[in-house]
């Protein structure tokens, strides 16, 4: 994503944005620290036209909230019209906003996951080597008995198959 086609949006942009508080005020500016998900150094502080960004349309908006704000309190994020431009280059963005629809708590998913510990997922890891191993085994068996059985069986079909013409 880009400001005007060419240049970076860098983690400082956060003019182009709105976050409007379900009381229908804008969230303080100081509570709003910037963008992140847009590339992977530093060099935006010494060179901020020149910033290296990982290409797509993702970012993050990162936002300092407190006790007398929190995410619940905030009812939408907007942008202004023609102010960056996606990857493509098809021409600016038109202005939108995006409802915020508060946080999930760890009953929902995908925080209500079961994480496997390290001894499961261990133990699982040794029953797929262990059933890889043995696959391995019996298809080195398989062709050391069946390849020399198939190699009889057309030698007997040679043999038996083929009329001897001095008879």
């Amino acid at each position: 994503m880009t400001k005007d086609g060419i240049h970076p949006l860098i983690p400082t942009d956060k003019s182009y944005f709105t976050i409007t508080k379900t009381d229908g005020n804008v969230l303080d500016a100081s509570m709003f620290l910037g963008l992140a998900d847009l590339g992977w150094d530093d060099s935006w502080k010494t060179y901020p036209q020149a910033y290296k960004t990982d290409g797509d349309n993702y970012l993050d908006l990162c936002l300092k909230l407190s006790g007398a704000v929190g995410i619940n309190d905030l009812e939408k994020v907007g942008i202004q019209a023609g102010v960056v431009y996606p990857p493509r280059g098809t021409g600016s963005n038109q202005a939108h906003e995006v409802a915020v629809i508060g946080t999930l708590t760890s009953s929902q998913y995908p925080y209500d996951r079961k994480h496997a510990t390290l001894a499961e997922v261990n133990i699982i890891r040794a029953v797929v080597l262990a059933f890889e191993i043995i696959g391995a085994i019996a298809l080195v068996i398989a062709t050391a008995v069946l390849v020399p059985l198939i190699w009889i069986g057309v030698d007997v079909g040679l043999y038996f198959g083929i009329p001897d013409e001095r008879i």
